[in-house]
């Protein structure tokens, strides 16, 4: 084997690798590149709860890593980054105590992106934990 053609068979398998890569590389993609605008709003809940019209809602809390909001009208807004149950404990001024459950489970929005979304799939009825002073 010449000097020459022992170089080139020395250059041949690594060339093919590097034409193999780029080929890869470039299977599958698009031109130009997507853009995935996946939504933003994903994993939260929001609910007009009657119990709390008219009645302040005097504390609002719920387990990590949800989050949960609540106002005089009686609208409450529960919210998590990922799937997970949220437990919501709501104390009204009338002193009554209330739980709330809601579980946010992570889907696939499917098509080119396969964004993943969080979204309320069940919420459980209210349950007094405590009746207050009548």
């Amino acid at each position: 084997m010449t000097s020459l053609t022992f170089r080139i068979a020395r250059f041949l398998p690594t060339a093919a690798v590097a034409v193999a890569a780029l080929f890869l590389a470039s299977c599958g993609s698009t031109s130009p590149p997507k853009v995935c605008n996946c939504p933003a709003d994903s994993g939260t809940f929001s609910l007009l709860w009657p119990e709390a019209q008219g009645t302040p809602i005097t504390s609002i809390s719920t387990n990590p890593p949800c989050m949960a909001t609540g106002d005089i009208t009686g609208d409450i807004t529960v919210s998590t980054p990922s799937a997970a149950i949220c437990v919501v404990d709501i104390q009204l001024g009338n002193g009554k105590s209330y739980e709330l459950s809601f579980d946010f489970r992570a889907m696939s929005t499917g098509g080119e992106c396969g964004c993943e979304v969080v979204r309320a799939v069940d919420a459980s009825l209210t349950e007094i934990t405590d009746a207050g002073a009548d």
